[in-house]
């Protein structure tokens, strides 16, 4: 009978639990609606995003909000131009939003490796891993050159072994000057997002095997360590009113100026720091500047896309002003300079260095060196 009465007290304070969290929750519902919207807005920092928009000559800046998590929001353009004219929008006057909410970087699908792998469903919990290994064996790209994510289908599976995987894939080296200049500026990137051919964000989020995106801004994730700052600053300070009423106002008045002068001398190294790294951001800034002022690299990458044939891979590119050579593997590399012949803005197309031909593969490795009208130039 004891037993009995216990699970029956046990199973009456599980209802009122539910019953007084469900109370709990509908009235904080009603004193939220009762804030007007526009404050509920500015005060939902949550609710908001910077996001890094890369089109493919362009860079915009925008702030979306969104009335809840995970559902689409508001975009507004902030920004628009190249590398330099974004980060200036963070430096004059963004940049305590970009610390208290999070910053993505978003990539067009188009510029996007978009596969689709079959996974078995023993191995989902290695998915990354086994993605990446996949990637390396059946593309040139290796696992630490480009950002990845995952797309697994909705709905039951039905008990199949296999599962069908979406394997979104993006070099790397196209966003490593955004990623750069955004650490320098000391907001960190919580994600690299894709959007779709209709404008719509895909669900995945990219990054490198093995590393979790930094998706809390650094001024909330100091907050427990500014509240232990804060806990400490007032011991001091208790602790200097004792010491008051047991020293003389000399001796107090000798110590706040020696404190004053260390405080002083610390300052001055700080501010030395300060500028020595405003000099080498404004550094960058320039080197990031003229790198930019040739041919687009993402417009000779579309138009390679639409030049070169389907069975063509390119495993490298290197770009010197309007100079271009390119590695890769084809079926028949031979008729490659005629084909580049035939694209107006492509001159001077030839080999670079003998054709060889890889057997195992039945392909052959390439390198052509070509010329590409600069947009400035008049002619194309």
């Amino acid at each position: 009978m004891r037993t009995r009465s216990s699970a029956d007290l046990a199973g009456v304070r599980a209802v009122l639990n539910d019953r007084i969290g469900e109370f709990v929750t509908w009235w904080g519902r009603e004193l939220i609606a009762c804030v007007p919207v526009r404050w509920r807005e500015a005060l939902a920092i949550d609710a908001k995003s910077t996001v890094l928009r890369l089109t493919l000559d362009t860079l915009e800046l925008c702030e979306v909000r969104r009335a809840n998590a995970g559902t689409p929001g508001r975009e507004h353009v902030i920004a628009k131009g190249n590398l330099a004219a974004v980060m200036a929008e963070f430096r004059e006057g963004r940049r305590f939003l970009a610390r208290v909410t999070p910053t993505y970087l978003r990539v067009p699908q188009s510029q996007c490796l978009v596969r689709h792998v079959a996974v078995p469903v023993v191995g989902l919990r290695r998915l990354h891993s086994i993605l990446a290994l996949d990637l390396e064996r059946s593309t040139p790209f290796l696992r630490s050159d480009v950002f990845s994510g995952a797309i697994l289908p909705e709905g039951d599976r039905g008990g199949a072994p296999s599962v069908q995987v979406t394997h979104v894939v993006f070099k790397a080296s196209y966003v490593e000057p955004l990623l750069q200049a955004l650490s320098s500026a000391g907001i960190p990137c919580a994600g690299i997002e894709v959007e779709g051919r209709g404008g719509e964000v895909l669900p995945v989020r990219l990054g490198r095997e093995g590393e979790a995106a930094n998706t809390v801004p650094p001024l909330l994730a100091r907050l427990k360590r500014a509240s232990l700052i804060l806990a400490a600053a007032l011991g001091l300070i208790a602790t200097a009113t004792v010491a008051l009423n047991a020293h003389t106002k000399g001796q107090v008045l000798t110590a706040l100026r020696t404190e004053n002068t260390a405080l002083q001398k610390r300052a001055a190294v700080a501010r030395q720091r300060l500028t020595e790294a405003q000099t080498a951001e404004t550094e960058t800034a320039s080197l990031r500047l003229r790198k930019l002022e040739g041919v687009g690299l993402l417009q000779l990458i579309e138009e390679l896309s639409r030049t070169l044939p389907d069975d063509v891979w390119v495993s490298e590119l290197q770009l010197s002003g309007s100079e271009v050579t390119i590695d890769g593997q084809a079926r028949a590399a031979a008729e490659l300079i005629g084909v580049l012949s035939r694209n107006p803005h492509i001159r001077e197309a030839s080999f670079a260095a003998p054709v060889t031909r890889d057997p195992s593969k039945g392909v052959e490795r390439f390198r052509i060196r070509f010329k590409v009208h600069s947009g400035r130039d008049g002619r194309g």
